[in-house]
């Protein structure tokens, strides 16, 4: 009973909050940026999932320990981490041709 009244109460203060911060965007910042919004929400909602499903599908359907699961999980997520942080600049040890910046 207690765990309803705490979950309606969320929403109620959930939906107090997002009228004005909903009004404010469609008034005052660009129709474009609420799409972005919306992309950038969506890929981090799909990885974030994948990466629970990914640990749920390796126990239950592959039987793997858990162990095993999270060095799996360890992998994908490191592989990702490394996809996505490319240095701003390249070490002081590439050629200058490589760097997209110029001095």
């Amino acid at each position: 009973m207690s765990l309803n009244i705490v979950i309606m109460a969320g929403l109620v203060i959930t939906l107090l909050t997002a009228v004005p911060v909903m009004t404010q965007i469609l008034r005052h910042h660009p129709k474009g940026l609420i799409i972005l919004f919306f992309a950038e929400m969506w890929e981090r909602f799909s990885y974030y999932g994948m990466r629970g499903i990914l640990i749920f599908y390796l126990t239950q359907h592959f039987l793997f320990d858990d162990a095993t699961a999270g060095a799996t999980y360890g992998s994908y997520t490191s592989l990702w981490r490394t996809a996505t942080s490319a240095p701003a600049r390249p070490s002081s040890s590439a050629p200058s041709c490589w760097s997209p910046v110029t001095d």
